[in-house]
């Protein structure tokens, strides 16, 4: 895919560079870079195919779009943790998350009473259930006599 075809396409939908910015995740600016001297970079190139092709085709593999705030935020991550790509920096992001929740949940596991994250308890067979439960936001259904001036009534 090239530059040529993309605004050929762009006309066809009858859209502008700023809402292609938008959906792939860039600012105007940017865009506007790739179209004249820098050409796409394949990740932009993959998200501007999947916009052209919203069925899938030509997908082979898992694709996460995020917003351009998003984007940000990652980018300044990734570069303070110093690591050199995109991908190696997602590849252990995920793996460190994915270990995080698994130790959290081995802990839950372990410790006695504690609730499993992905599980739920069982329901109670209902002949373990209160027959006659008092009404919300009352304790026994008696009204404790009011007190005027220090004295009850």
């Amino acid at each position: 895919m090239d530059k040529d075809e993309i605004k050929e396409w762009l006309q066809q939908i009858g859209k502008d560079r700023t809402w292609l910015a938008a959906q792939v995740g860039c600012t105007p600016g940017t865009l506007n870079q790739w179209f004249s001297k820098l050409g796409f970079p394949e990740w932009g190139i993959k998200s501007i195919n999947r916009l052209m092709n919203p069925s899938g085709e030509g997908d082979n593999g898992l694709e996460v779009t995020f917003s351009a705030r998003e984007f940000e935020r990652i980018e300044t991550a990734r570069k303070l943790l110093g690591i050199a790509t995109r991908k190696l920096y997602y590849e252990e992001a995920i793996t460190e998350y994915t270990d995080q929740i698994l130790e959290r949940e081995n802990a839950a596991a372990k410790s006695p009473g504690a609730q499993n994250i992905t599980h739920f308890p069982a329901q109670q067979p209902s002949s373990l259930v209160a027959e006659d439960s008092p009404p919300y936001g009352s304790s026994s259904g008696k009204k404790k006599p009011r007190k005027k001036n220090g004295t009850e009534d």
